[in-house]
């Protein structure tokens, strides 16, 4: 008997500490209107290509079994979408019963049908209330989006110039200054017309009363469905000021109740880097490999100079774009006191980087986060993004992000 207690105790503890004991999921559905033959199963969390697992659609049908280790969101993606650039992820909550689907194709993708499991019903019924409480106001907007975009009224002429730059060349080969061009318009509101700007301040009144909706209900059902809503904003709005202050209320008692779950930390780490990487902050210290596997600390290889620390990809046309820029500066300054530590993001193989780096002939180290192994892009705050440049002094302090050309040369002539 006290055997059995024991044992009994062990289980309980071991599903305290650890959530939920790993189960078998088993997803089946159809496909319609759509001639679609590969889709991508990935976590939510997990970056487009990391981990994804492939599953074959014969007959415009899908069955697939995968393992699952905690209660968390995961996306089926079309292989065609992402070759077109352009994805409508469907998501839904693994259970142990099976999953069916009826996936239509992405512009009738409202259709989408996910039956099995309460946070699936969950996830789908808070979708529809969003549609009924704020598809009216929406509507609204977009009729009048349309009105000016037909009468060519909506965006400026520097943006559509820039956009056109932007699609008559593939990302690698843009000059920098058009992606300059396109983040300074966006900052400034200057990607609009007048009528446009007025049409931007009503589509973002709209969003924060979204947003101030949201999280009534997220601060009302504590559960795993709640914490991906925040996992999407910690992801892609965590900058807008009324977004980043509801997370910071919310997230306390989610760390509290799921501190084992892997959204606690991925969202924990991308609001800290809210305060972390900031200008005058000290850069936080980090690790990862070259491309024979030797490891390098960054605290080492910036000790005593003047560092650029250049995130980027081998797949980041922007990244590449900005880097080229920096190589004049490279040289200019490498023997009095600076120097630039590359790591590149990748994904299941380094075969795109090494290319990359053959051809762009980059002469300072270059690292690589493989897998997102270290975290780098989530402590950064950039988990979905491309990359970003960080400027910082001797003492390891930030100078400036994403600075231009001009800019780190200016903040070097001054420090050395």
């Amino acid at each position: 008997m006290k055997t059995k207690l024991l044992t009994i105790c062990i289980l309980l503890n071991t599903i305290l500490c650890f959530g939920n004991p790993s189960f078998k999921c088993t997803i089946k559905g159809a496909i319609i209107n759509r001639n679609s033959k590969v889709l991508y199963l990935t976590k939510a969390s997990d970056a487009r290509d990391a981990n994804r697992q492939v599953i074959d659609i014969k007959d415009n049908a899908f069955e697939y079994t995968f393992d699952v280790t905690e209660t968390e969101a995961y996306q089926l993606i079309f292989k065609d979408e992402i070759d077109h650039g352009s994805w409508h992820p469907v998501i839904f909550f693994p259970v142990g019963g099976g999953i069916s689907f009826k996936i239509y194709d992405m512009e009738n993708s409202g259709k989408n049908e996910v039956t099995g499991g309460k946070l699936n019903k969950e996830l789908y019924n808070f979708l529809s209330m969003q549609k009924t409480t704020f598809d009216p106001e929406y509507k609204v907007l977009k009729d009048k989006e349309d009105i000016l975009t037909k009468n060519h009224e909506y965006r400026s002429a520097a943006y559509d110039s820039v956009i056109a730059a932007l699609s008559n060349k593939s990302h690698d080969k843009v000059d920098r200054s058009v992606y300059l061009k396109l983040a300074e318009l966006r900052k400034t509101g200057d990607e609009y017309t007048p009528k446009g700007k007025l049409l931007s301040l009503e589509s973002k009144a709209i969003a924060r009363r979204v947003n101030k909706w949201k999280y009534a209900y997220i601060n009302k059902n504590l559960n795993e469905f709640s914490y991906y809503l925040m996992l999407q904003d910690a992801f892609y709005s965590k900058d807008r000021p009324d977004v980043a202050e509801e997370m910071n209320k919310a997230y306390p008692a989610y760390a509290a109740k799921f501190p084992q779950h892997s959204y606690t930390k991925i969202i924990g780490n991308e609001l800290n880097s809210l305060f972390k990487i900031k200008v005058g902050q000290q850069i936080m210290d980090l690790t990862a490999s070259d491309l024979s596997g030797r490891s390098y600390q960054l605290s080492e290889l910036s000790k005593g100079k003047i560092t650029l620390i250049d995130l980027w990809g081998s797949w980041c046309g922007p990244c590449i774009s900005a880097t080229r820029t920096m190589l004049p500066i490279y040289y200019e300054f490498k023997d009095k006191g600076f120097t630039l530590v590359g790591i590149a993001r990748e994904f299941k193989s380094t075969n795109d980087l090494a290319n990359a780096l053959k051809r762009e002939k980059y002469p300072w180290i270059n690292l690589v986060e493989m897998d997102d192994k270290n975290e780098i892009w989530n402590k950064f705050g950039i988990s979905n993004g491309a990359g970003m440049m960080v400027l910082v002094d001797k003492d390891g302090k930030i100078i400036a992000i994403n600075p231009t050309d001009a800019e780190v040369k200016k903040a070097i002539i001054e420090r050395i």
